[in-house]
């Protein structure tokens, strides 16, 4: 799932006040507790008489401002307050006043609540927030707007922090104050400084990202010293119009001044700063330089700055001056961005700054894919049992059931997506069902309904037993499963792991390759099944390119020839076996499914429950800590459909026996230019006039021996690969004695970022 980001420097697209009474900011003030929201949308039931409750929310943030106290929080709701919001109560130092803006219901900087009107000259408000004589006060994530500045700190104003807001057009003033912090802002297209630092010691400037039209990006004057502009990335280039021109002669364009009377104690370190304004990139006293060397060589300041072009900030395939660059413990650092994601690794580019070693600078934190955490399997959901459920009833025809990921011994907070085996059982009737986020959005970062996505995750006959592995987002915590069948179906799903930007393991992909195949004694000493209630370990680290830190593998695993029903489990070897299955068959029948198991004592194991059966597995990669590969996982997409000539060159003709396919991803979802390792596609066969098996492997590479996808003829399979992908292509086969149809939906994708 790609997470909803602020558009770097050059794209830009980011997108009468009430006196109220001052509260001295002694320190000696009692501390409330609670929280003061305010919400004006229709239905919200607020009124400005109330007491803003969460059921009778305040209807503007001027009232709730007058009435705050110490250690409270304004929690103000995505909207427009077209009122100036004067602040002049205050906090203490344990505890502060905070108003807290949030994002609307699909997130992203461009919903954040509005404060001030810029829309009308004769009308607007000077300013968006104006803090006057204010102690310890916090405003966290708005978007103010007002034709003075979008949010001032004056009157003698101490301890004011500005943080995670996102400003146009007017930027950030802070007078006659002293400790104020702005940090992680991005200030867009300021037609001004954008932050403007005026008789105001000790104001702190960290981690913002500053564009603006041809005037000074951060600026100090009058007596401020004793000042932080560390981390910032700052372009005061006319930047929007026609090739980022160079700013008119005579244009205030110097990226950071700070003059005469505020270098005293004032620290410039670890920014980022432009040059395609032509203007000078510093003013230090009363003289400006041009290059960093110099501006150090005079002022010893400018410690690990870098002058270059910000427009590619943001994409760490064609910028990587603010990747893993910024001083982690610079004043007013915050641990996670503007958006409020954490500080990530990016696993290709090295370490450099200071700390952990990969803060970014700038205010927004690069983007990098999910890493992946394994877990031994546990169960999930079980509708038989009234697991993860209420009920033991199955899933009705055209009915989902939504499955809470969160809590204990679940994913953490902050997981992206999940692994996640899921088996159908019981199915009244044949079927298919679709594994999505609860709340899917398309490639566009749009919601969409759930009923519109096509996707098949599992297909089955009638009584018949069917797994397969899927990954999926899980926004909120939550995935949702749709039985798109015509009859009634039970639903199993076992926990394999799950991605997230903080996960310690990245995919490294190799083979595929076959590593065990017991008809051939291949991984194994002899040519015999593996016999009913029997363990097989099998090594996996050491040969195939699998290093001894390898921390899960990825194998395509598939059982042939049982002599009786019954399911086979995978797991790490040395732990005591969990109650899950991996793969559920018939007397006779071939099954195929991916697995991605942890690995331990560098084996993993293979528990076959009944009968016996042999067992092949084909390697598809493995998951270390050095892996350099993030998954980017996305809400199913089908692009590929040869019935109804989707992603098929050659037409609606099925795929013959033999044939061959080729499957561009990079060119069908628009990945070009990005370094693609492999491609998670759940692909279904069917319309099977035959038996056989399909092989998926990279475009460009011999064929290798391996099997993604077995059936008999007339049977419909779904099976998921995770396959590399050289140039975002790769190859599927049709090994049967007949025609087939084929479906694919792209899940996602590991990528070198």
């Amino acid at each position: 799932m790609r997470r909803k980001r602020i558009a770097p420097p050059a794209a830009l697209l980011i997108g009468a006040a009430l006196a109220l009474p001052a509260l001295t900011g002694t320190g000696t003030a009692d501390a409330a507790t609670g929280t003061l929201y305010v919400n004006n949308a229709a239905g919200a039931h607020c009124s400005d008489k109330g007491t803003g409750t969460q059921a009778v929310p305040y209807c503007t943030v001027v009232a709730a401002a007058a009435a705050v106290q110490p250690g409270q929080t304004v929690l103000v709701s995505s909207g427009t307050y077209p009122q100036e919001l004067d602040i002049t109560r205050s906090g203490t130092a344990t505890a502060p006043i905070t108003f807290k803006g949030l994002p609307g219901e699909y997130g992203g900087d461009s919903s954040l609540p509005q404060i001030g009107d810029a829309s009308d000259p004769s009308t607007s408000t000077l300013h968006g927030i104006l803090v006057k004589g204010a102690q310890h006060v916090v405003i966290d994530g708005f978007s103010p707007v007002g034709q003075y500045d979008s949010i001032g700190v004056t009157g003698g104003s101490q301890n004011v922090t500005v943080e995670r807001s996102v400003l146009t057009t007017t930027g950030i003033a802070v007078s006659g104050s002293s400790g104020t912090v702005v940090t992680t802002n991005v200030l867009r297209n300021i037609e001004y400084a954008g932050v403007s630092v005026t008789k105001s010691p000790g104001t702190v400037v960290t981690g913002n990202t500053v564009t603006s039209w041809c005037e000074s990006g951060i600026q100090f004057d009058g007596a401020s010293p004793n000042g932080v502009v560390e981390n910032n990335i700052v372009d005061s280039a006319a930047l929007g119009s026609p090739g980022d021109a160079a700013c008119p002669a005579g244009s205030q364009d110097t990226e950071v001044l700070v003059p005469t009377g505020s270098t005293t104690g004032t620290k410039v370190a670890y920014n980022f700063l432009g040059t395609k304004s032509g203007g000078p990139a510093y003013q230090w006293g009363a003289k400006t330089y041009t290059s960093a060397a110099a501006f150090a060589a005079a002022s010893g300041q400018g410690s690990h700055d870098v002058l270059g072009d910000t427009g590619a900030v943001g994409d760490s395939s064609q910028n990587t001056v603010a990747v893993d660059s910024a001083d982690a413990g610079a004043p007013g650092e915050l641990s996670t961005d503007i958006l409020g994601n954490p500080r990530v690794d990016v696993r290709s580019v090295p370490n450099t700054g200071t700390g952990v070693g990969y803060y970014d600078r700038g205010a927004e934190e690069t983007s990098t894919g999910n890493s992946y955490a394994p877990m031994s399997p546990v169960r999930v959901l079980d509708t038989r049992s009234a697991v993860g459920v209420s009920t033991t009833t199955p899933v009705a025809a055209g009915k989902s059931v939504t499955l809470d990921l969160s809590g204990t011994h679940r994913i953490p907070a902050g997981a992206e997506a999940v692994a996640l085996n899921v088996t159908a059982t019981g199915g009244s009737t044949n079927g298919t069902l679709k594994v999505t986020p609860t709340h899917p959005y398309d490639g566009g970062g749009d919601q969409v309904p759930i009923d519109q996505i096509k996707a098949v995750n599992l297909t089955w006959s009638r009584g018949e037993n069917v797994a397969n592995m899927v990954t999926v987002p899980a926004g909120r915590d939550t995935v949702t499963f749709t039985n798109t069948g015509s009859g009634t179906v039970h639903i199993v799903a076992d926990l394999e792991g799950y991605f997230s930007q903080t996960a310690p393991n990245g995919y490294n992909t190799t083979g595929p390759v076959r590593i065990l195949d017991t008809r051939a004694a291949k991984g194994v000493p002899g040519t015999a099944p593996i016999g009913s209630g029997r363990t097989v370990a099998l090594p996996v680290t050491g040969s195939n390119g699998v290093p001894a830190n390898a921390t899960a593998v990825v194998l395509n695993v598939t059982v042939t020839r049982p002599t009786t029903g019954g399911y086979l489990t995978v797991y790490p070897d040395g732990i005591a076996r969990p109650v899950v299955s991996n793969l559920n068959f018939s007397a006779g029948q071939t099954v195929p499914n991916l697995v991605i198991v942890p690995v331990h004592n560098g084996k993993i194991d293979f528990y076959n429950y009944s009968g016996s059966t042999h067992v092949i597995a084909d390697l598809q990669g493995y998951f270390s800590p050095g892996g350099l590969s993030t998954f980017d996982l996305s809400t199913p997409q089908r692009i590929l459909d040869t019935v109804a000539q989707s992603g098929v060159p050659t037409g609606p003709t099925p795929l013959a026996a033999g044939a061959s396919l080729t499957v561009d991803i990079n060119d069908m979802l628009g990945f070009g230019g990005l370094d693609t390792k492999s491609i998670a596609l759940n692909l279904t066969v069917l319309d099977t006039t035959g038996s056989g098996y399909l092989t998926v492997y990279p475009y460009g590479s011999a064929q290798p021996f391996v099997s993604n996808a077995n059936w008999n003829a007339g049977q419909s399979v779904s099976n998921l690969t995770l396959v590399p992908a050289k140039t975002g292509k790769v190859v599927i086969t049709n090994h049967s004695t007949g025609s087939i149809d084929l479906l694919g939906d792209f899940e996602g994708a590991s990528i070198n970022f």
